[in-house]
């Protein structure tokens, strides 16, 4: 809106220029600049003046979280929780789709002060209506998710207390902005013709189109203004790359039933669709053949994909029947669209951050050798959803643990295990097998979780296994039987991970250390896909760990105490005090002069 300017009165008082121009500036500054100012938050890792948990979250909530395994929690209507002991066994189980107060009182640690999570994503729970966990605790970052693809038209018909914030832009673009979203390349712009998800059925905005990417940026400032305790967003689907493979077009047609000999003399009845069938299995009915002149007869009917041809199975539908055909083939969309698909997502990202200034943003999109540097100049850090599968080959594997390691040192890395589609019986091995690689290449930022679902939320006792900070970058161990082994060591740990497809090994550690349920072993054996956390086992007197008491180890003590070693504090910790001081050092005198 345009402010009109009256030239023509005359102040009464005579003014200082310079008084009214700083005066003019002052109000220009506080009234027209947003809100929201990224001078309040520099993203450093450290919380400073002038920056809080509000202003600021990564650097005044995230950073400050000193947790060695931080545990992020997927809560989409969460209603079961399962707790396994240190031995696989179950500790603790609670199911129920009416109440989850025990699912909020188990995940921020008001039932058990050694299991919180540290990162809450969407939290919508079910109690006394649908409530979401941000509104029960005030020190776990919660983030709300948003399909940054584009929108499921199912949240919307979701009966609930708590209506989705963006249901209206899906039903904006419906209505009044066909353009805003994304159609099948060369067809005319209307409803039939858009391009949906295949599996999830919500229909794909169109990332080019300025006017959808102002409006979507705008709800979430609007959200994180009308929701105080809403401290960010994940967008799921964010990535470098559309994949054409997952886009579907619906289409209907006529056709003409034709029909076919086998080389038994037997007839069929069959039509041939224009597209290659795609088998959709998304909302609504992935495939329909109807007479044309009498819609209310629904012929029953089985595709044959491969041969791009859809089968009767009745056999006596006479040839020639014109009928109308329903269904879904793969979408083709616009060249310039595909090509500018990465570019257009960062500047979706820039004025999202733009908009809800230090508040955190999560997507959903680390692919293996997609490049996420242009991404991460305004997201705080990203998911890897389905990390370290079960049977995941060695190669890809390795690839997945790389992006992690570069990714997590300075950006919030997401890690999401799931343990669906995987043998009961082999469940703990995986379990531990993909928690193991995440310590492999996980940062100061790295976050895990391991589920069957966003709906059923798994904790495992050795989560909060004490590691102490690493004291190296995962490497490769060597090549035992056949198989490779790599490890990383912790302070109080070692980490160790067989991703062979086939191999297993038998390792020789050198020396002792001990299982989590406290056996001592000097050697180990590790299927393949199997990973293994193994615990300091220190000499009294070896503070440095190198098998051998001498002069060095003295000199190791006092360099933990003056901070200028961080990876021998366990072994340094003669008296078990859980602090090393001049006591400790002296100890280990005495133990050099009286073996």
């Amino acid at each position: 809106m345009k402010t009109k300017i009256m030239t023509t009165w005359k102040p009464r008082f005579q003014v200082n220029k310079n008084i009214l121009k700083t005066t003019i500036i002052f109000f220009a500054v506080v009234f027209l600049l947003p809100k929201i100012s990224l001078a309040a938050c520099n993203f450093n890792g450290t919380c400073e003046e002038g920056e809080t948990k509000d202003n600021c979250v990564f650097d005044c909530m995230v950073a400050t979280n000193n947790k060695e395994v931080k545990i992020g929690a997927c809560i989409y209507g969460t209603y079961e929780v399962t707790r396994f002991n240190l031995d696989g066994t179950v500790e603790y189980h609670y199911k129920n789709q009416n109440d989850g107060t025990a699912v909020k009182d188990f995940l921020i640690g008001n039932a058990d002060s050694n299991i919180k999570v540290d990162l809450i994503d969407s939290g919508n729970i079910w109690i006394n209506g649908e409530k979401y966990l941000e509104d029960y605790t005030s020190d776990i970052p919660a983030i709300r998710y948003l399909w940054g693809l584009g929108m499921m038209p199912y949240y919307c018909d979701y009966p609930s207390e708590i209506t989705h914030d963006f249901c209206h832009l899906t039903l904006d673009a419906a209505n009044n902005n066909e353009d805003w979203l994304l159609h099948q390349n060369g067809w005319p712009a209307v409803a039939e013709n858009r391009v949906r998800r295949h599996y999830y059925g919500g229909y794909i905005f169109d990332n080019s189109n300025v006017e959808w990417r102002g409006v979507f940026s705008d709800l979430t400032a609007n959200v994180i203004t009308d929701h105080a305790n809403v401290d960010g967003f994940f967008l799921d689907e964010v990535s470098t790359n559309f994949n054409t493979g997952l886009m579907v077009t619906n289409h209907t047609e006529n056709q003409l039933v034709k029909e076919a000999l086998d080389k038994n003399g037997g007839v069929h009845k069959y039509i041939q669709p224009n597209y290659q069938l795609y088998i959709y299995t998304g909302a609504g009915n992935p495939l329909t053949v109807t007479d044309k002149n009498n819609p209310s007869i629904q012929y029953a009917v089985s595709p044959w994909v491969q041969m791009n041809m859809i089968f009767f199975d009745d056999s006596n539908i006479p040839t020639g029947t014109e009928v109308t055909v329903n269904y879904y083939f793969q979408s083709t969309v616009d060249p310039n669209i595909l090509t500018n698909w990465s570019s257009n997502y960062i500047s979706l990202l820039q004025e999202v951050r733009q908009k809800i200034g230090g508040k955190l943003i999560i997507y959903n999109g680390f692919y293996a050798n997609d490049d996420q540097s242009n991404f991460l100049q305004y997201a705080d850090g990203g998911m890897k959803e389905g990390i370290f599968g079960y049977n995941i080959a060695e190669s890809s594997w390795q690839q997945q643990l790389n992006q992690l390691k570069d990714i997590s040192p300075t950006k919030m890395a997401y890690a999401f295990s799931y343990s669906e589609g995987v043998p009961e019986d082999k469940m703990q091995q995986h379990a531990l097998f993909s928690f193991t690689s995440f310590l492999l290449g996980k940062g100061r930022y790295g976050y895990y979780q391991y589920a069957p679902s966003c709906q059923h939320f798994y904790w495992f006792d050795y989560w909060n296994t004490p590691l102490g900070n690493p004291s190296e970058s995962y490497h490769l161990k060597g090549n035992y039987n056949g198989a490779n082994i790599y490890e990383r060591e912790y302070e109080k740990a070692l980490v160790l991970v067989n991703p062979s497809d086939t191999n297993s090994s038998t390792i020789d550690l050198g020396k002792n250390y001990k299982t989590l349920t406290g056996s001592s072993i000097s050697s180990i054996s590790l299927l393949a896909k199997e990973g293994i956390i193994l615990l300091q086992s220190c000499t009294p007197g070896d503070a440095n760990n190198d098998k051998s008491i001498n002069i060095s180890d003295v000199q190791t003590c006092i360099n933990v105490i003056l901070g200028t070693d961080t990876t021998h504090q366990t072994c340094s910790d003669m008296n078990t005090s859980n602090t090393v001081d001049i006591t400790d050092c002296q100890a280990i005198i005495n133990k050099i002069l009286n073996p």
